[in-house]
């Protein structure tokens, strides 16, 4: 079941959100990039303050098998009906569209301002995640002639207890992954992914 967010995940991920992506990656232990189509890995060590690859010219998005993938590989690590909040990215959107004008139906309370605009909610991973979002907002959703389908963008996705974020930060071409051992050595085996470790120096 969708629903909002709660006030402990909103200031987690207002902390999260408004300070320096890169920074903030370089803390976790250990983290993977999957590449989307088109992007590449820099010729150079990324340092500590920057992202490891160089967007594409389209700043594309994963791809349909990327994506099925990465879901497929969460619900394995934490479970299909484990609780996640989730964050769309909604820059083209705008607060007054409440669901009305274009066709968004979010849940209410949900939108974040700041930096950057997020609608956030939460939900279980099975309902609410790639698919979910595709299914409820976008290209999933059934053809009804002159009926609005906004573009929607699942920017981040995180597990109830921090342990798992998925992050494909607006604007850039490569989705990063914090979790454990076992969730990150997964992707990197999928030869489909175009997943990598991220190490920067020491």
């Amino acid at each position: 079941m969708i629903g909002e967010i709660s006030r402990t995940e909103l200031e987690w991920f207002e902390r999260w959100t408004e300070q320096d992506h890169p920074v903030r990656y370089a803390e976790a232990a250990r983290r993977v990039v999957i590449l989307h189509p088109g992007t590449r890995w820099r010729a150079r060590q990324a340092s500590p303050g920057e992202l490891p690859y160089e967007n594409g010219p389209d700043d594309a998005r994963a791809s349909d098998e990327q994506r099925r993938l990465l879901e497929a590989c969460l619900h394995e690590a934490i479970g299909p009906h484990a609780r996640c909040s989730f964050a769309l990215y909604a820059g083209f959107l705008t607060e007054s569209d409440d669901g009305r004008s274009d066709g968004f139906d979010e849940p209410s309370g949900t939108w974040y301002r700041g930096r950057l605009n997020y609608v956030l909610f939460s939900g279980e991973l099975h309902e609410s995640a790639y698919a979910g979002v595709d299914l409820r907002w976008g290209s999933g959703r059934p053809f009804v002639a002159e009926a609005p389908i906004p573009m929607v963008e699942l920017s981040y996705l995180w597990s109830g207890d921090h342990s798992v974020l998925v992050a494909s930060p607006p604007d850039t071409a490569g989705t990063i992954v914090l979790g454990p051992d076992t969730l990150l050595d997964r992707l990197i085996s999928l030869p489909e992914l175009h997943a990598r470790e991220w190490r920067t120096p020491a």
